[in-house]
């Protein structure tokens, strides 16, 4: 279980730190154009972004136990 909780650890802490920071060069990518477009706009994109980073690392630090 070591290697996934790392790998949910990492994908969660960099989809907090896209949802967070708004990095241009990620959130410029068409796939999140469209995405943006899907949930009403960036705003909601970006809180969607969040919980499903967070949801990651929680699950990652539940697989630690």
């Amino acid at each position: 279980m070591g290697i996934i909780s790392t790998i949910l650890l990492i994908y969660g802490l960099f989809c907090l730190l896209v949802g967070i920071l708004k990095l241009p060069a990620i959130w410029k990518m068409k796939k999140l154009v469209i995405m943006a477009k899907m949930f009403g706009g960036e705003k909601n994109l970006q809180i969607f972004i969040i919980v499903w980073g967070a949801l990651f690392v929680a699950i990652a630090l539940i697989f630690k136990w």
